[in-house]
């Protein structure tokens, strides 16, 4: 007898090992179908008719129309107000906004703050109350949860938009017509104007960019005068003010912001023995405490504008911040930009009161 025929056929190693791949990617392919996550509107929809859940089919499968925005919201407490709310979320985020309102901001600010680190622009704001084309299309009960269909009519949105649009350009046109004060004090004047015009062109813009959202494409009514223009006529008065910073030794750190956040708005930082138009008093008073491991730091500060030939006060600004860390240095560091970002903001909307009355 043949010597080869005594023994049975052995497993060749790489045989082996290509038969055990074999197996694993098969269970693998296997696992991952059976667990694959659960649809969420705007992501990749999976067509089926149901599931083991009663799941009707639009769930999985929503409207597309160019003139409708669709989305599905699902509430696992039978609760159509959240459910309605989650399906608006959905919308909000197929049209990268932030419905205001909501009360669903958890998710909302993680986006938001993971845009800022991107380095994209956050999400426009959108109040819910601009978004009356919104309706509940569909609504299913099922064991699993209430789903519901919820559909944005984008030319109902952008037909409320262009009518308020329309009411404000007739207030920005009111204003430009109507006197701003004495002419022998054109800095007062013409902060009156910029103080009265300022807000109603805010919420221009912003409607506007709403607007883009809403009718993309569509022709954009021109403004009677643009914020950027008003801007530029007010920085023009801003020429003939000078403006003298004297600082807590506490602000040292952020005084070259302060300052330059100054000389962006259009004030000319007075240099060297001459008479400053305005003075600009900044104090900061810091309570350090120990709480839970932690330094603390409590901040009171206070901008007070005045008069640079009399010393009449002709505004403040206080506000009252927190911040906190392991270590002091770092807690400061995070007040003083606390306080910087405030400041920048104040100067931008609010200083201009202070020459109401120059």
């Amino acid at each position: 007898m043949d010597s080869k025929n005594l023994h049975p056929p052995r497993w060749r190693p790489a045989a082996a090992r290509a038969v055990a791949w074999a197996v694993l990617i098969t269970v693998i392919t296997v696992i991952a179908g059976c667990n694959e996550p659960p649809y969420r509107a705007g992501r990749g929809p999976v067509n089926q008719d149901s599931d083991d859940g009663g799941m009707p089919a639009w769930v999985n499968s929503p409207e597309m129309d160019l003139d409708t925005v669709y989305s599905v919201g699902a509430d696992i407490h039978h609760d159509l107000e959240r459910a309605i709310i989650d399906a608006r979320h959905d919308i909000a985020k197929q049209l990268h906004i932030v419905i205001a309102g909501d009360q669903r901001s958890d998710e909302d600010g993680d986006d938001d703050d993971q845009d800022s680190a991107s380095g994209r622009h956050p999400r426009v704001v959108v109040d819910h109350l601009e978004l009356p084309g919104l309706s509940v299309t569909r609504k299913a009960d099922t064991p699993r949860c209430l789903y519901v269909q919820v559909a944005l009519s984008r030319q109902a949105w952008a037909t409320g938009l262009r009518q308020r649009l329309g009411e404000l350009d007739a207030q920005i046109a009111a204003v430009q017509a109507a006197p701003h004060g004495d002419a022998a004090r054109p800095i007062a004047a013409g902060a009156v104007l910029y103080q009265r015009l300022l807000p109603l062109l805010s919420d221009r813009e912003e409607k506007i960019a709403h607007l883009r959202i809403a009718d993309p494409g569509g022709l954009l009514p021109p403004p009677p005068i643009s914020l950027s223009t008003a801007r530029e006529n007010f920085i023009r008065l801003l020429d003939q003010v000078s403006i003298e910073v004297i600082a807590d030794p506490e602000l040292e750190a952020i005084i070259p912001q302060i300052t330059g956040s100054c000389t962006n708005f259009g004030l000319r930082v007075a240099q060297g023995p001459a008479s400053p138009t305005l003075r600009l008093r900044l104090q900061l008073r810091i309570n350090t405490d120990a709480v839970d491991g932690m330094i603390r730091l409590e901040g009171e500060f206070d901008a007070a504008t005045t008069r640079g030939g009399d010393g009449r006060q002709l505004g403040d600004f206080h506000i009252q911040l927190r911040s906190s860390s392991q270590t002091e240095t770092v807690a400061r560091d995070r007040l003083l930009r606390k306080i910087l970002g405030n400041w920048t903001d104040y100067l931008e909307h609010e200083f201009v009161n202070c020459l109401t009355s120059f």
